[in-house]
């Protein structure tokens, strides 16, 4: 759920400067080149996060590390896509 919140909030700024995602491989370059461009290094790196999920909760259950990390993670990528929406409601409003 949180990976299709993602591609939709990046092909939303995507469609709001004018542009058209149509695969994985722009919508995963738009939002790194995006998070360059606001200097936020959760929406840059929000794709290879929830890239390494699975990795992080096998590692947790495995060593039995605290489920703070997989939090911590998930709360990242919300972040970026709560101000990947919110930079397209500033950009109407201007």
């Amino acid at each position: 759920m949180i990976w299709g919140s993602l591609i939709l909030a990046v092909k939303g700024v995507a469609l709001s400067k004018g542009h058209m995602l149509t695969d994985n491989d722009a919508i995963r370059k738009y939002s790194y080149n995006l998070g360059t461009e606001y200097s936020d290094r959760q929406i840059r790196d929000s794709f290879k996060s929830l890239d390494g999920f699975p990795d992080m909760v096998e590692k947790v259950m495995e060593s039995g590390l605290r489920l703070d990390y997989i939090f911590m993670l998930l709360d990242d990528v919300a972040g970026a896509i709560e101000r990947l929406w919110d930079s397209i409601a500033d950009e109407n409003t201007n």
